[in-house]
């Protein structure tokens, strides 16, 4: 894993001002953002769109691996090195936020921008899954690149 595309997934990248605050980052990594949940915040595990905003929350604001990975089974094929490091390597302020519209009871796409201090934007696309846990609650089985 390079960056924090989870995954291979395709990025464009965009410069803008650098942000003064979190709030100011949130905002402009949501500016533009179209999709049934919009959100930068922590998620649960109790639907499909909670479960992945619940992981986005731990990968860049709690940048926990451990946390980002109690969302994920071991079929999704993300395990904790590369992950971890991924998220050591973001720049501390990096900022991001998740656009998710469901297609499918358990599936959803998903419009993921990251924003890093500096102004600059990356945008991934995605395709998640999510299945019921043994524990009750979501978790993400598939992670993959769509579209560009």
């Amino acid at each position: 894993m390079s960056g924090s595309d989870h995954t291979t997934t395709t990025a464009t990248t965009t410069t803008s001002i650098t942000p003064t605050s979190t709030v100011a980052a949130t905002e402009r990594a949501c500016a533009g953002l179209t999709a049934q949940t919009v959100t930068a915040g922590a998620g649960d595990t109790t639907t499909v769109a909670g479960v992945i905003a619940a992981f986005e929350y731990a990968y860049y604001v709690t940048r926990s691996a451990e946390e980002a990975l109690r969302l994920v089974t071991p079929q999704a094929g993300i395990v904790h090195e590369p992950l971890a490091a991924a998220i050591t390597a973001l720049p501390i302020g990096t900022s991001h936020c998740v656009g998710i519209t469901p297609i499918a009871e358990n599936t959803a796409e998903v419009h993921l921008v990251e924003l890093h201090p500096d102004g600059r934007r990356f945008d991934f696309l995605q395709l998640v899954n999510v299945s019921a846990a043994a524990a009750g609650g979501s978790v993400i089985t598939n992670i993959q690149k769509r579209g560009s």
